[in-house]
This record gives C-alpha cells, sequence and structure tokens, in this order.
C-alpha cells in the first residue's frame, strides 16, 4: 500500500517529467525559427522524446513489473534532462544568446 509521502512524491515525479520534455519541445519550436540553432532544435526535440519514452517507461515498469529497474530507468530520464538543462544554462550565460 502506497504511502501519503510516497504518492505524492509520485505525482510530482510524473509532473516534472512531463514539464521538461515540454520545455523541450517548447524551446525546439522556438529555436527552429533561427537556421543558427539547427542543432539546438534537434537536440531539444531527441531530448524531449528520450524524456518522455522514459517516463512511460518508468510507469509501465512500475505498473507491470511491480518495481524492477524503475531506479535506473528514473535516473535515465534525470541524466539526459539534467545535461539539457545544464547546457541550456551554459547557452543562455553566453554572450551569443540575444
Amino acid at each position: 500500500m502506497a504511502t501519503v509521502p510516497g504518492t505524492f512524491h509520485n505525482l510530482l515525479g510524473q509532473l516534472q517529467f512531463i514539464s521538461l520534455a515540454a520545455a523541450c519541445f517548447v524551446l525546439a519550436r522556438r529555436d527552429a525559427a533561427d537556421p543558427a540553432r539547427r542543432g539546438w532544435v534537434w537536440y531539444s526535440v531527441v531530448t524531449g522524446l528520450l524524456v518522455f519514452a522514459s517516463d512511460v517507461v518508468f510507469v509501465l515498469t512500475f505498473k507491470l513489473l511491480d518495481g524492477g529497474p524503475v531506479g535506473l530507468i528514473a535516473r535515465i530520464g534525470i541524466l539526459v534532462s539534467g545535461c539539457w538543462i545544464a547546457l541550456l544554462a551554459i547557452r543562455l550565460m553566453s554572450k551569443k544568446v540575444l
């Protein structure tokens, strides 16, 4: 039986992964207008798809296998999205942003 904090953790985790995937797609759409940022468009789309896919696999593994390697699957999504966030921060702090 799930605890209240555990349920809260799971719901906020789902919100986080869905929001991260959405942010990747929003940035990709924004960057698509600038031909100099084509690499970022593809990187953001691929990252969004990987984050979304890891979330789907996480949920399916959690439900169907009653646990299994869900921690590893979640960390793959966290690693992929964390790298995207870090590189985005570096890009936004550079002089070429504006």
